[in-house]
């Protein structure tokens, strides 16, 4: 059975790490909470050198400002780690703040890829704060911890007081041996919280991504490259994972499974599966004849980044997708493994005919035997090229505004049910327009129309070009 998290404010602690909330001003935790992986890799990390570690998880209880300061006094750490994304970042700096001036432990730090992408933002905002982790957090914070004193950068943190010198603003080295990490520290969570919105525990086999897309922040937040653990180390740790709580569903958070050298021996250690798995990839680097060993092996589904149809948004994005990827989807369906495609949508210079180009393709893939879709507005996050394109397209003076995002509730008056779900799910829309030719609300309303395209696929097959496009710009 899962165990619960839970410890008496009064524990002693030396670290302890806030999976930072969306808002703190909310008597309810998230619907749909993600694990917070990367947190209970350093939390496990740590303890692994004898460090006592406690984790308050805002995703699944709902701490007010008030509640989390307490803890945290009453708790008496040395160390605060946040960690921050660029949607969370106002509640982060909320937090971050409070905590520094109200309960006052010796050091706050916060992590992330906010943190990384654009440090002057984060001490512009909470100039209490004592630094900022810069990549991996692992080994940075066990540095902290044991190098107690003065803080001064090093590689991998980033102090206030050297933010003005590039030197300090270096990623941390990476881990070059994965397989030395112990195993995610699991217990410091309530994972009933997240099993009950998904059944699958998080895993990872790699760290990294050898592509350089527009609307991603791995490479500044990691580097190139790509670094990867053994097949024997991921299926002991499932092994482990399944034996303390019965769970036989996971989920691969690599950017791209389908790389990982030791693929076909980790297929080979799970023949026949007692586990189901699930994992996003490049559908470029699905070969037909892996596909037959993945479902062998367990695989239940796949899920790729196609992001657009447009062969000229494709280009931009750097994400070109080869013409056999609908014979692909089709041999993941005959082979009994589902799929999904994520797509994006309202790019600067897109227009409607490369969202024709999108409504055909998903309906293409539909009839190829796709089981689902996800479909996001093109959003500038830091770090990325995109973020760069958009300011030179409106000038630094709108990096702030880049920055911002609505949450909408439209899904409310949306009568197909499947529909209703996702516009719930992927609800935020950017508050700055990036497109040239819609504003976000339009992108909002293609993105409607183009699920109601994929649903009723057998509708839309049979129209001509001018009437999809018609439909999906219409208000």
């Amino acid at each position: 059975m899962a165990r619960k998290q839970g410890f008496r404010t009064s524990d002693p602690a030396d670290c302890i790490l806030v999976n930072s909330p969306d808002t703190l001003h909310s008597t309810h935790y998230l619907a749909d909470p993600k694990i917070p992986l990367g947190l209970l890799y350093i939390a496990s990390y740590l303890r692994s050198h004898g460090v006592t570690v406690r984790l308050l998880d805002c995703h699944t209880h709902a701490y007010e400002a008030g509640q989390l300061v307490q803890t945290i006094k009453d708790t008496k750490p040395y160390l605060v780690g946040l960690n921050i994304t660029t949607p969370n970042r106002k509640a982060v700096y909320e937090a971050a703040g409070k905590i520094k001036l109200e309960a006052k432990p010796p050091l706050v730090i916060i992590g992330g890829p906010h943190a990384s992408c654009l440090p002057s933002d984060v001490f512009a905002e909470v100039p209490y704060i004592d630094g900022l982790v810069m990549g991996e957090g692992e080994e940075v914070v066990l540095q902290l911890l044991q190098n107690r004193g003065a803080v001064a950068s090093f590689p991998g943190f980033c102090a206030k007081a050297d933010m003005h010198n590039g030197a300090a603003k270096r990623l941390a080295p990476r881990i070059g041996n994965l397989d030395s990490l112990p195993a995610p520290a699991y217990d410091l969570i309530d994972i009933s919280k997240y099993t009950a919105v998904s059944p699958e525990l998080y895993l990872a086999s790699s760290r990294g991504c050898r592509y350089d897309c527009v609307f991603c922040c791995s490479r500044a937040l990691l580097g190139k490259g790509v670094i990867f653990r053994s097949a024997g180390s991921v299926y002991s740790e499932i092994l482990q994972l399944k034996e303390q709580y019965g769970i036989n569903s996971f989920y691969f958070y690599d950017d791209n499974l389908l790389i990982w050298p030791e693929l076909v021996q980790f297929c080979n250690r799970i023949c026949p599966p007692s586990f189901q798995w699930t994992a996003q990839a490049n559908i470029n680097d699905l070969e037909a004849d892996m596909i037959p060993r993945l479902a062998s092996a367990g695989c239940s589904r796949l899920s790729f980044g196609f992001e657009s149809g447009s062969t000229d948004i494709q280009e931009y994005i750097g994400k070109v997708v080869k013409p056999d990827a609908l014979q692909k989807i089709s041999k993941l369906y005959e082979a009994g493994i589902s799929s999904r495609a994520f797509f994006i949508v309202g790019f600067p210079n897109e227009t409607i005919r490369d969202i024709l180009e999108t409504a055909k393709l998903m309906i293409k893939l539909r009839i190829a035997g796709l089981a689902d879709v996800a479909i996001f507005p093109a959003r500038p996050f830091p770090g990325t090229r995109l973020f760069t394109d958009c300011l030179s397209i409106s000038g630094q003076s709108e990096i702030g505004d880049l920055l911002e995002f609505q949450y909408l509730e439209d899904f409310r008056n949306e009568p197909e049910p499947w529909i209703r779900a996702r516009l719930h799910r992927y609800n935020t829309i950017p508050s700055f327009q990036i497109n040239r030719y819609f504003d976000s609300r339009q992108i909002r309303k293609i993105t409607r129309n183009l699920y109601d395209i994929f649903h009723r696929y057998t509708y839309f097959a049979e129209m001509s070009d001018c009437e999809i496009s018609l439909y999906v710009s219409s208000p």
